[in-house]
């Protein structure tokens, strides 16, 4: 059986109006990377809609691109659209991409993004979802191009996960390169899509139809959830009305329980507790029983109602610096790659001692205020 997600969210689909955007991407030169993933696959069908000249499709699974590629070739034949397999992490690779096909507009939606893998492999993280952005940055910078948005989580706020501090980093990286170009380079944050790969959704599905149990992590667990293709319009919407250095939110209704969207999925499966049970087990390394989209009092309108924008920070060289540094040391596996990753991502400023009872190698983290005092 098929799920009807809309009853799931119980709310009306977000409306938005693309047709500036459409104005923009009509006879360009867009590139998607994860093209082949949840949220890349599907801003490729709706940009491939606006009649893009070339649709640049970058991922590193042949699987998924292959999947795309034959996907998107059966809907129409006015865009040249342009498979590629490659990798954000091989910065050769991308530059003669950029040499090659020139893209205008880039929707970054490349990215390792499940908490708990991300956990147990934290520097393959931090290299596969920072230094990949900074290649991307990099190219995007000398080649000029008009617009870059990146796809980011509400994980990024807060983090106490690997990958929602990578993402908080990425998000670093990109207000920078706003900075330095004075062009159109902002981040998305939004929270649970519904029925994206290796979601909630899915795995509901797996384990009612194969009797259960249905395992849920705490009773409390809240969650974000929308629509994969109503984030993506939002997604599209923020990159045409944001400026330099944006970080958007895209406003997603009130949180839910994840134990209520359990017995809903049971309720379309017609099926009752009784027949599939729910288990609690424990939360995981990086999860938070409630998500932010934002520090409350942070947020600001824009000219559309679903989106926020969070005030500019200037991202400083020296932070940058220590970016560099944090990659450096993850290419080597180095532990205080770690620490660098959570003195980065922290929304209040920190600033690192060493602790030399421990050696180099420990480092004490301390709010800037408290260590002035001493």
């Amino acid at each position: 059986m098929s799920l009807d997600l809309h009853k799931l969210l119980n709310r009306n689909p977000v409306e938005v109006d693309l047709g500036h955007v459409e104005d923009q991407l009509s006879n360009s030169v867009v590139l998607i990377t994860g093209a082949g993933g949840s949220i890349g696959s599907e801003l490729a069908r709706q940009i491939l809609q606006m009649r893009p000249k070339k649709l640049l499709l970058l991922d590193h699974s042949e699987f998924n691109l292959y999947n795309i590629d034959l996907e998107l070739r059966e809907l129409t034949s006015l865009s040249e659209i342009i498979s590629i397999l490659g990798d954000i992490k091989d910065k050769a690779s991308l530059q003669a991409i950029f040499e090659k096909f020139r893209p205008q507009y880039i929707y970054h939606a490349a990215a390792y993004k499940h908490v708990h893998l991300v956990e147990r492999n934290p520097f393959t993280a931090i290299i596969n979802n920072v230094l990949g952005t900074k290649h991307l940055i990099d190219c995007a910078l000398n080649f000029g191009v008009n617009s870059f948005v990146m796809v980011s989580t509400d994980k990024a706020v807060n983090p106490i996960s690997v990958m929602g501090a990578t993402k908080r980093v990425c998000e670093m990286l990109i207000t920078h390169a706003a900075e330095k170009s004075g062009d159109r380079y902002c981040s998305v944050r939004f929270g649970n899509v519904l029925g994206s790969s290796g979601s909630l959704i899915p795995l509901l599905e797996k384990q009612i139809l194969s009797g259960g149990p249905i395992t849920i992590t705490h009773p409390e667990m809240m969650r974000y959830f929308m629509l994969i293709e109503e984030a993506v319009r939002l997604v599209l919407k923020a990159g045409e009305i944001s400026s330099p250095g944006d970080v958007n939110i895209l406003k997603m209704g009130e949180p839910v329980k994840v134990v209520e969207m359990a017995k809903k999925v049971l309720q379309q499966f017609g099926k009752s507790e009784e027949d599939v049970p729910i288990v609690f087990t424990q939360v995981r390394p990086g999860e938070k029983l409630f998500e932010e989209l934002y520090l409350i009092g942070d947020e600001a309108p824009t000219e559309h109602q679903d989106i926020l924008v969070l005030p500019r920070k200037n991202i400083s060289e020296e932070s940058i610096e220590v970016i560099q540094r944090m990659i450096g040391l993850a290419l080597k596996k180095d532990e205080e790659a770690l620490v660098l990753l959570k003195y980065l991502s922290a929304d209040e400023p920190y600033s690192l001692v060493v602790n030399p009872r421990a050696g180099n190698s420990s480092v004490t983290m301390f709010r800037r205020e408290l260590q002035a005092e001493g």
